[in-house]
């Protein structure tokens, strides 16, 4: 059996014990990538929290991936911070997925470039969230219309890949 499957059972059966202590490990994580933003958006939490503006380590970012590959399930590596703005951003989502981990990342899409679109795209194939208030491009003065075009790019690079995978798919089960 493996480790991440009698972890979740370990975690089921705490529950239906009625246990207040639970013997398996998380199922999801979340690391925070960067705690820095590029945005000042008014309904963000930031303002009320003390954070130092780093970058995570890559080093301490392989090591805890390594650490929990037997239990996790999820990675978001992503919290309070703009995971775009960490330079390794892209490098830790295949460490995880290299480590049988699925990962997702949201962002506020507004680093958004061709280079970044194409990563995106080639890496985030299964949870991406992009989150687009109109109202955080105004108060920031960032141009809303070149994030959506960077988005479509994006969402082209994604489509791309999903079809060429199912090509590759149909054709090694024809084979």
């Amino acid at each position: 059996m493996s480790g991440k499957l009698q972890n979740r059972l370990s975690i089921a059966a705490a529950y239906f014990r009625h246990k207040t202590v639970l013997s398996g490990g998380p199922i999801e994580i979340t690391l925070e990538s960067t705690a820095k933003c590029n945005l000042y958006c008014p309904m963000c939490p930031r303002h009320i929290y003390t954070f130092d503006n780093e970058n995570m380590d890559l080093e301490l970012y392989k090591k805890i991936v390594q650490d929990c590959k037997d239990y996790v399930d999820f990675i978001w590596p992503y919290g309070i911070g703009e995971p775009m703005i960490h330079p390794s951003i892209f490098e830790m989502i295949r460490i995880t997925r290299e480590a049988g981990i699925r990962t997702g990342m949201s962002t506020n899409a507004t680093l958004l470039d061709d280079r970044r679109a194409v990563l995106a795209g080639d890496v985030v194939n299964e949870t991406i969230a992009l989150f687009i208030y109109r109202q955080s491009f105004q108060y920031n003065k960032t141009s809303y219309s070149t994030a959506l075009a960077y988005i479509m790019l994006f969402v082209v690079v994604v489509l791309t890949n999903l079809y060429l995978y199912a090509v590759n798919r149909r054709a090694r089960e024809a084979s």
